[in-house]
């Protein structure tokens, strides 16, 4: 195997492994958040949208001003973001 595979397996398990904790820590977030909430106003799990999820790292941040899942979470989404532009630059050919 060529440097280049490597590097593209080992970005690709990055990659899947911080996908899934950046929807981890997410979901802990709207759960954190949805328990100070009544029930017809709770956020639900399955949208994620760019302003839905920074208001509900607003919303998390006042509501926990020394809980860590919004770094946790925008960390991870980082990571994600970091191994994208890797994948797609080992995967275009060689010149």
């Amino acid at each position: 195997m060529s440097v280049r595979q490597i590097i593209f397996l080992i970005s690709i398990s990055v990659f899947v492994i911080a996908s899934f904790l950046a929807n981890m820590f997410h979901m802990m977030m709207v759960d954190q958040i949805n328990d100070k909430r009544p029930v017809e106003n709770h956020i639900s799990h399955l949208r994620h949208r760019l302003p839905l999820i920074m208001q509900i790292i607003s919303e998390y941040r006042g509501s926990y001003p020394q809980g860590k899942l919004h770094i946790y979470t925008l960390g991870s989404l980082a990571i994600v973001l970091i191994n994208v532009i890797i994948l797609i630059v080992s995967s275009l050919p060689l010149s």
